[in-house]
């Protein structure tokens, strides 16, 4: 038989003991209903604020649990009273040595306050921060009966991060839930990112227990499996609104449905590895999001799942950044728009406001022109009154006089005078005829100059009544003009704003808290130029040596970074692909894509050594970020998270110790310790590498 194949089978022998020490829990022939335990709660029926889909969901979930042989205890719309007697009874009957698995679903409104969850009943009346504790349930009751009942396996399911579960009499100072690190041996898992929003849904069932449902009714599928495909399905289906997340702290599969007896053969074990690695070939460098996203649903726990997650949170950051730049840009236009806009109506306005104010002018001139004329006409009639009135005095003083020279002509002659009388009388009586007739017309020209002086007053009240319109008219044009333009400022602060805003993460960032490590996206950003020196001390003898790698070249689309012109190689994440001792025939994972306390993943690759032609070695790796701890090395002092990995050689049986301390947006690792234990149990390898500096170029 070849040296390959011989390689070959000892690969999938390896893989098969290492299968064998990972065994299913609650397999067919032990199962039974005393060993699965479960309690499933589904609350929609909030006076006021009713949810569409959570006894849907908590229905669901509890028939999947009953087909996989639960004892299952299902509540729906339950009162405070219902859920805390339901939850002691849970914890209680989790003590039982019979049990071996245990699972708690809920379905409704949840809240987090001070760093703790609370799951709200149906007849909750909270108003103010200190009815929280009185009216709702602390999951955290639920997760000491975890803590205190070791050597079981729990699944926690919260699926509570609707919105304003109070309908406004009073809102949780934080969105959604708040993260915690998972007791030991349970998997937690909500139903989106902690201090989101989850969707309720629009079908049957929410979009979480949709594919929740689904995933973990699949055969022979692990509970750490099942979530990251669920995580990967309503990540994808939401377009990245809702993303589901987990924290773990198994150490063994879980299953609901385990059907394989036995392990897979040695023949099974290689063919299985090598399809992953020909698919994986397909789509390494692929920047199809659909084509890395159906490898990860096909190897969620598999030898290339890390490497491809974070090629997927790459390739969707570029696609968010390119659809922010375009949003920007889109803004960036709106908000010009609206500026031509604005600037138009300002100009319109302006126009207006300047038609108005000739028209004003133009009233005003008028009314000034009425003003003149009624002060003329007014003069007019007053000098007729004048003349008239000295008209009446002449005649007065023309009759006086006449009727002197009468008095003095009497004596002279009396027919002379008694003619001259009859004369005067009838001169008299004319003129008294003419005066009447002037009067008269006195009187007519007075009535008609007050006439017009009421036709005058009338156009200028008439004048005024038009220009108090106008100028009304001219108010309410200005004031929806104005209204008009702070609209458009607005619309156009509103474009500037959103274009300001940044890009947001399609991986969460999370805080740590009292009760949660944090979670980070390892990416690492290399440049040409990026230089690292390192010390690698012997563990035995305490030598040290100098180790300088300098980044000579950078390619995202192929994943390659290469040092010191090409003598080492490594991915974007950091994981050697080449190095003096030889390539790497296959990829290996080291680093996850999320850097999450209790996250664990196996790594299985083959090495070509360089020296000898033909020589391959073929590692295998369990891998987890075991603990986040601050570590002191001569660079500085760093916030690392440790990363644990245990595995060996299997072409030559010796055990691997890998331990790497890796701190976020350190490009380089912080500090490597490496231990080789050959077959015979001799220490053939132990030593530390250390960051000494790091220069960005």
């Amino acid at each position: 038989m070849s040296q390959r194949r011989l390689r070959s089978r000892a690969v999938a022998a390896a893989a098969a003991a290492a299968l064998a020490l990972l065994p299913a829990l609650g397999g067919p022939a032990a199962s039974t209903s005393q060993e699965r335990l479960a309690l499933v709660i589904g609350n929609a029926n909030y006076p006021g604020n009713e949810l569409l889909n959570p006894k849907n969901d908590a229905r669901a979930v509890a028939e999947l649990l009953q087909r996989a042989g639960f004892q299952v205890d299902a509540r729906y719309d339950a009162s405070r009273a219902d859920m805390v007697s339901a939850m002691q009874r849970f914890g209680a009957r989790m003590r039982d040595s019979q049990v071996r698995f245990a699972v708690f679903y809920y379905a409704g409104h949840g809240l987090q306050q001070d760093w703790r969850n609370y799951l709200v009943p149906v007849d909750a009346k909270v108003k103010t921060a200190p009815d929280v504790q009185r009216q709702t349930v602390d999951v955290s009751e639920l997760m000491r009966h975890m803590s205190e009942a070791r050597g079981r396996s729990y699944l926690l399911i919260l699926d509570a991060c609707r919105e304003d579960p109070f309908v406004g009499a009073w809102r949780p100072p934080a969105k959604g839930l708040s993260p915690f690190d998972a007791p030991a041996g349970s998997l937690l898992a909500y139903a989106t990112a902690p201090g989101q929003l989850a969707y309720d849904g629009r079908g049957s069932n929410g979009l979480y227990t949709k594919h929740l449902v689904r995933e973990l009714a699949t055969p022979d599928t692990s509970l750490e499996d099942a979530f990251k495909r669920v995580r990967l399905n309503v990540r994808m289906e939401s377009e990245g609104r809702q993303v589901p997340w987990e924290s773990t702290s198994l150490e063994q599969d879980v299953m609901l449905f385990p059907q394989r007896k036995g392990t897979l053969s040695v023949t099974e074990l290689e063919q299985r590895f090598e399809k992953e690695m020909s698919d994986w070939q397909r789509v390494r460098n692929s920047s199809n999001v659909a084509q890395l996203t159906e490898f990860i649903r096909a190897y969620p726990s598999g030898n290339a799942s890390e490497l491809a997650q974070a090629r997927l949170n790459r390739l969707l950051e570029d696609e968010l950044r390119k659809n922010e730049t375009a949003r920007r840009e889109e803004a960036r236009r709106k908000a010009a728009e609206a500026e031509a806009e604005r600037l138009k109506a300002e100009t319109a306005l302006r126009e207006r406001l300047a038609a108005a104010e000739r028209e004003a002018q133009r009233v005003a001139a008028e009314r000034e022109a009425a003003r003149i004329a009624a002060e003329r006409e007014a003069t007019r009639i007053a000098a007729d009154r004048e003349a008239a009135r000295k008209e009446a005095e002449r005649a007065e003083a023309a009759r006086i006089a006449a009727e002197r020279a009468d008095a003095a002509r009497i004596a002279a002659a009396e027919s002379a005078a008694r003619q001259r009388a009859a004369e005067e009388a009838e001169l008299r009586r004319r003129q008294e005829a003419e005066a009447r007739q002037r009067e008269r017309e006195r009187q007519e020209a007075v009535r008609v100059a007050e006439q017009r002086a009421a036709e005058v007053e009338s156009r200028r009240k008439q004048a005024e009544a038009q220009e108090r319109q106008a100028a009304e008219t001219r108010a309410r044009e200005a004031d929806a003009a104005r209204r008009e333009l702070q609209r458009l400022a607005d619309a156009a602060d509103k474009q500037r704003i959103v274009a300001a805003q940044p890009a947001l993460a399609v991986v969460a960032q999370l805080a740590p808290t009292p009760f949660f490590q944090g979670r980070q996206q390892h990416r690492r950003d290399y440049r040409v130029g990026d230089h690292f020196e390192f010390r690698i001390v012997d563990q035995f003898s305490r030598s040290e040596k100098p180790l300088s790698l300098h980044v000579t070249a950078v390619d995202e689309n192929v994943d390659r970074v290469e040092y010191n012109g090409g003598e080492y190689a490594s991915d974007m994440m950091g994981n050697t692909t080449a190095n003096p001792l030889g390539s790497m025939g296959t990829p290996r994972q080291f680093y996850p894509a999320e850097l999450v306390v209790g996250h664990r993943w196996r790594t299985m690759f083959k090495q070509s050594r360089a020296r000898v032609a033909g020589l391959q070695y073929t590692f295998q790796y369990d891998v987890k970020v075991a603990a986040k701890e601050t570590i002191q090395v001569p660079a500085g002092r760093y916030e690392a998270y440790r990363i644990e990995a245990r595995g060996f050689n299997v072409d030559l049986g010796a055990a691997i110790t890998r331990t790497i301390w890796i701190a976020p947006g350190v490009n380089a690792d912080i500090a490597h310790e490496t231990m080789v234990r050959l077959r015979d149990g001799r220490v053939e390898q132990h030593d530390r590498q250390e960051l000494v500096s790091l220069a960005r170029r």
